[in-house]
């Protein structure tokens, strides 16, 4: 009788560490960023938020999602990230700044007047 009690316990233990990570994981993965603006550039959807560890430098990303075969043509990704930071923080980016990463995200210094 102990062993089975003990074997219950230990289950629904298992079970509440199990909910408790997909809580915080779907918490991860869906936290937005403080000051996030979606802007259009062409036709297709940029976020633009301040980076959180370089005051004074955005980064823009393009959501792929929106992808529609019969949208608008393909162009370059670095102005539509310029034009996108640019409408999003009403600010002059400066173009010597402006990086790249791995993941196509775009960073770059802005300039306010």
């Amino acid at each position: 009788m102990k062993f089975g009690l003990l074997a219950v316990v230990a289950l629904l233990a298992a079970c509440t560490q199990q909910q408790t990570d997909a809580l915080w994981s779907t918490q991860l993965a869906t936290a937005e960023q403080p000051g996030t603006e979606y802007v259009t550039v062409l036709g297709r959807t940029w976020t633009v938020y301040p980076s959180p560890d370089q005051p004074g430098v955005y980064v823009a990303q393009r959501d792929n999602l929106d992808l529609n075969p019969y949208g608008a043509p393909s162009a370059r990704r670095s102005p539509q990230a310029v034009r996108a930071i640019q409408l999003a923080t009403g600010c002059r980016v400066v173009s010597s700044t402006m990086i790249q990463d791995t993941s196509a995200r775009f960073f770059a210094s802005v300039v306010c007047k």
